[in-house]
């Protein structure tokens, strides 16, 4: 069952069994009859350095999941893996056509 969220930094500097009591309880809600949403919102979120437009990763593992800011160098490794993964298509395309034409 999940019932709170917090930032990795704050996890990281967590012992165990140091978590304090969330102060939200946040319910799991339903976007259509079979995918489960969890939508987060408040001040409290760019208080811990989430801003609108942030890149999250997701970081999961049985009955919690944690969701950590991507650091500027993150973002532009899957970035360049995106596009080495697009331009591999493209090259294979243009192998099976010029194989064709042969």
């Amino acid at each position: 069952m999940l019932n709170f969220f917090m930032p990795l930094e704050i996890a990281k500097k967590q012992k165990k069994g140091d978590f304090d009591m969330p102060k939200n309880i946040y319910t799991v809600s339903y976007y259509d009859a079979h995918v489960p949403m969890v939508r987060l919102t408040g001040k409290w979120l760019k208080e811990n350095g989430i801003n609108i437009g942030d890149k999250l990763k997701l970081i999961q593992s049985k009955n919690m999941i944690i969701l950590a800011k991507l650091s500027d160098r993150e973002i532009n490794n899957l970035k360049m893996e995106q596009e080495i993964k697009e331009l591999k298509q493209k090259l294979s395309y243009l192998k099976t056509i010029n194989s064709l034409n042969e």
